[in-house]
Parts: C-alpha cells; structure tokens; sequence
C-alpha cells in the first residue's frame, strides 16, 4: 500500500499510509494475539489459585525466583535457593506450600523423605509448575 501510494501522491502520503498500517498490526496484535497466547504462557491463574491454596500459610518459590510468581500472587513468596532451605522451610510451620518445576519436585521428593504433595499442577509456558504442599497441609 505505501509503495502504491507513493507512485501517486508522493513520499509524504506514502509515510502516513505505512505508519497506518504498522499501527494496524500493533492492535491486531495486542488485542488478538497476545490475549490468546496469554492463556498458554501467563503465570497469573496458577499463582492466584497457589495464594489462594496457601491462604495464610508460608509460601516460598524454589529454586529459582521467578517475578511473575510473585507479581500475580499478590503476595511476598520466600525465596528457597538450596534444598537445606527447601527443607528448613517446611520444617519452620505446620502448614506450608512452595512452587517449583516438577522436575524439581521429583528429585526433592525423593532426597527430603518429608512426605510432599503435589496441590495443584499447571503448565506455565515450556514450564510444568506445581504447589507442593508438606506438613498439616489439607
């Protein structure tokens, strides 16, 4: 379109066709496939259910800190960096849940020996997020 216009009506016109057009894509774009990827990549449902699930119960993300976790929780997640953390962290309360990948929660599972629990399960883009649950955790 720009490069027909320009034929006719010049550089000017030209301009002002593409700076149309490109606006056109970027609200295609947001409106329509950003909204229908979110639900494949955004962090938002899982961690509102995991907040929910913890309620007034620590909650902690291991290993590695991931902001959107956070963000969507609307709540301070405690970040556990090594597994001794992981485990004093279940220890310090009778009821306490944490987010990890689930390739994470097969090798803690199994090495800790403190009877965790998968709560809720939920892929997060490329990722398989859980809640894992220890403890009086219902």
């Amino acid at each position: 379109g720009a490069l027909v216009a320009h034929q006719r009506f010049g550089g000017g016109t030209a301009l002002a066709v593409f700076s149309a057009g490109l606006a056109g894509c970027y609200m295609i774009v947001a409106l329509c496939v950003l909204p229908a990827l979110d639900r494949h990549k955004s962090a938002r449902p899982f961690s509102e259910r995991a907040a929910a699930a913890a309620a007034a119960a620590p909650l902690g993300i291991y290993p590695d800190y991931h902001p959107a976790y956070v963000f969507y929780s609307g709540r301070r997640l405690e970040v556990l960096r090594a597994r001794d953390d992981l485990a004093a962290f279940f220890r310090s309360a009778p009821r306490a849940y944490c987010v990890m990948e689930e390739d994470q929660y097969e090798v803690e599972r199994r090495t800790l020996g403190l009877g965790l629990r998968v709560v809720d399960r939920e892929r997060v883009g490329h990722r398989i997020m859980l809640l894992v649950a220890a403890g009086g955790a219902p």
